[in-house]
């Protein structure tokens, strides 16, 4: 359990999650191209 929680937090601080935040913010739709 301690490791599935790691791991989670690991992903919420990846720039995938930030863009998905920043755009929800900004009520617009993710852009995740750049992160290929």
């Amino acid at each position: 359990m301690i490791k599935n929680f790691t791991v989670f937090l690991g992903r919420l601080s990846s720039p995938e999650a930030g863009e998905a935040v920043q755009a929800f913010m900004e009520k617009r739709k993710p852009d995740f191209l750049r992160f290929e």
